[in-house]
């Protein structure tokens, strides 16, 4: 392995360890769709040059489609808070007459 591609496979593995880091500190979740595109492009590079990287492309996806379900999950979870909300809200102006 020639010093780029040794750079490309330590740079990817920053990436991987920022992006196991979004899945546990809500701060650095807004930073998941770089890491993630740049992580897809370093593997898609070396796989061109005849590495083997499944596993871990198969890593990130599922990472990523876990955050495309958690954030359908936290937006429904929000609109039924609101919902929620608005209805005690109601409520109280009708039983305290507000």
């Amino acid at each position: 392995m020639d010093y780029d591609n040794f750079r490309l496979f330590d740079h990817l593995a920053e990436l991987v360890c920022c992006i196991d880091e979004c899945k546990f500190n809500p701060r650095e979740r807004e930073l998941f769709p770089f890491y993630y595109s740049e992580a897809m492009q370093i593997i898609d590079r070396v796989e061109s040059q005849g590495y083997s990287s499944s596993k871990l492309r198969l890593y990130l996806n599922q990472i990523n489609e876990y955050f495309k379900i958690n954030d359908v999950l936290m937006k429904t979870i929000d609109d039924t808070h609101n919902e929620i909300a608005q209805i005690m809200g109601e409520e109280s102006k009708h039983l305290y007459g507000e």
